[in-house]
């Protein structure tokens, strides 16, 4: 019965993230299939902020190493 509602309609979703989607490699490979698989369900609006790098990313890693006194990730 929801798909009969739903049946015709398009719903578009902004794809935010500093990375290239295309690029499998982006994010440690994880970014590029959940654009694909989203892409295959609604259309998809990247957006690539024009940023040299993930400042957010690395402030919480330096963050998380300064309180927990350890890096996950290597800056």
């Amino acid at each position: 019965m929801v798909d009969d509602v739903l049946r015709g309609i398009v719903l578009k979703v902004a794809f935010v993230t500093p990375w290239d989607p295309a690029d499998r490699g982006a994010w440690s490979g994880v970014l590029n299939p959940a654009y694909r698989c989203l892409q295959d369900r609604v259309e998809l609006v990247p957006v690539v902020p024009d940023i040299s790098d993930a400042i957010l990313d690395r402030a919480l890693t330096r963050f998380n190493a300064q309180i927990f006194g350890k890096n996950i990730f290597p800056l």
